[in-house]
């Protein structure tokens, strides 16, 4: 089982395995994947593949953060319910999440490998201003990605208790999705309410029916799990810290820290930081720092 702190996209290139899967608040979820199967795994989650003997896969890993892209052109109300491959179905329950797994058609699968090959290539030779094409060949992945996603999901049968729970809570789902995402940059209430279709007092109700939490404590309190992993997991200023999961000044964050750590920032790693031994082999990754 491993994890890694950005955003992976797994395609299920050729072959079949066993999938184990644990999402920081979830059991251990064990499904089967094959051929075309293509889905998400969030910064924190641990997984891992299962073979027998007889058994081989090939896989390919798109490794990202959320800013290499931008999303400007996503954000209006009018795309935002056709990404959800993207901003919901990667936070489901894990039934739900990989009992319905995206799959691709031999011709869809095709044309995702074609555009993985020609980022490969622009990466390879890295002729300028490569990182641009890079940028907009991923967003065309996951933008086929989520149309394919939400032409499945009308199709899909869910659970039904779920399924209403979701279609209840849709939009706000999508806003949960997007603070995951987006947690680092400036947000407003007034993108939130475009991308949930409803007025500040509706959002600010629903989102508390949802979570328990006020908007932004729930962001605050996001911000400050990223931080803790941050802390403990690179060599990274406190103040770099501060400004990479979206405060601006260092007095707030420590003190929104203590409020929900108990401690503060420093003593934190003082506390909790152990040296880990950690091995990781990759086919290829793709850097653009």
């Amino acid at each position: 089982m491993h994890s890694h702190e950005f955003i992976e996209i797994v395609f299920i290139v050729n072959g079949k395995a066993g999938h184990k899967f644990k999402s920081r608040n979830s059991k251990v979820y064990e499904s089967e994947l094959s051929k075309g199967d293509i889905f998400i795994i969030n910064p924190g989650e641990e997984h891992t593949y299962i073979l027998s003997e007889d058994e081989q896969v090939e896989v390919v890993n798109l490794l990202f953060y959320s800013d290499i892209i931008e999303w400007t052109i996503l954000r209006g109300s009018d795309y935002m319910k056709d990404m959800d491959f993207y901003y919901v179905q990667p936070f489901l329950p894990p039934e739900i999440r990989f009992g319905n797994i995206l799959k691709l058609s031999l011709e869809e699968a095709e044309n995702v490998s074609y555009l993985i090959d020609l980022l490969e290539k622009e990466f390879t030779a890295k002729r300028p201003p490569y990182q641009v094409l890079i940028q907009l060949i991923l967003t065309q992945i996951i933008v086929l990605l989520s149309r394919k996603y939400s032409e499945q999901k009308n199709a899909a049968i869910y659970m039904e208790s779920i399924t209403r729970s979701i279609h209840k809570t849709g939009d706000t789902h999508r806003i949960l999705g997007y603070l995951e995402r987006h947690y680092s940059e400036n947000v407003t209430v007034e993108q939130l309410t475009k991308i949930c279709h409803c007025s500040e007092r509706q959002l600010s109700r629903q989102f508390k029916q949802l979570t328990g939490e006020t908007l932004f404590n729930y962001l605050h309190k996001l911000r400050i799990e990223k931080a803790k992993s941050y802390l403990l997991s690179t060599d990274s200023k406190i103040s770099d810290i501060c400004i990479r999961v979206g405060f601006n000044d260092i007095s707030f964050f420590n003190k929104v820290f203590k409020k929900h750590a108990g401690i503060s920032p420093k003593e934190y790693r003082h506390k909790f930081a152990k040296a880990e031994d950690v091995s990781c082999e990759f086919i290829g990754t793709l850097d653009l720092e």
